[in-house]
């Protein structure tokens, strides 16, 4: 097992696709060779799909499911500074939402983070 880093996977949304297919695919699998897994979404619907062992992120509320995507990823990036500031080690972060990703990208190279984009 990979104990020493968390993985984080940040989807803000999670509708029924292609991608998300790949998304419970790859966290499933992966979900078996590393310990420490977070998924922040806004789509606690959407919790089933995954592997109990992953730990979801989200808000407390069913309210965010049938807002807009701009809404579900600024509630999810306010859900990930929190996971950043409380976890000090290093993390790897899968990323099902290229246009946030891509953006903050120049700044987590300055942490010692991977962003891995899809």
């Amino acid at each position: 097992m990979l104990n020493q880093k968390t993985l984080l996977i940040f989807s803000p949304t999670i509708e029924d696709g292609g991608v998300e297919k790949n998304l419970f695919n790859i966290s499933n699998f992966l979900s078996a060779k590393i310990d420490n897994i977070f998924l922040i979404t806004a789509n606690t619907n959407k919790k089933r799909n995954f592997d109990r062992k992953i730990n979801v992120i989200a808000p407390n509320s069913y309210y965010w499911i049938h807002k807009s995507r701009l809404i579900k990823t600024l509630i999810c990036l306010k859900l990930f500074i929190n996971f950043f500031l409380t976890h000090k080690n290093k993390i790897v972060i899968l990323a099902f939402f290229e246009a946030i990703c891509l953006k903050y990208n120049c700044c987590f190279k300055k942490i010692s983070i991977l962003v891995l984009v899809f």
